[in-house]
């Protein structure tokens, strides 16, 4: 269950946020984003996320030197919410980017 979880989120990310990867990885109910293609490092976009779409993700700075590009989603719940997640997340994204923060 828990990878065909994964790899729907994967699938979401690729063909409707193509401002974020999915960094490949074998954890699997973690996922790590690069979001470098938003063009603000991840504890900026996780708060303006957060602030327009009430999604809590996590900054990888919390997590060590070198995380300053990444954000990470706990994708460890149904699939309903993992899902209304993932829309949190495409409209953040959307709203980060026509703020001019791209």
């Amino acid at each position: 269950r828990s990878r065909r979880q994964r790899q729907m989120c994967i699938e979401t990310v690729e063909e409707q946020i193509p401002q974020l990867k999915v960094v490949p990885s074998d954890a699997t109910y973690l996922l790590w984003l690069d979001c470098r293609g938003l063009g603000s490092n991840a504890s900026q976009a996780a708060e303006r996320i957060r602030e327009a779409t009430g999604l809590y993700l996590s900054a990888g700075e919390q997590f060590g030197k070198g995380g300053e590009d990444f954000l990470r989603m706990n994708i460890a719940c149904p699939r309903a919410r993992v899902q209304e997640g993932l829309e949190r997340l495409k409209k953040g994204v959307e709203i980060l980017c026509s703020d001019g923060q791209k």
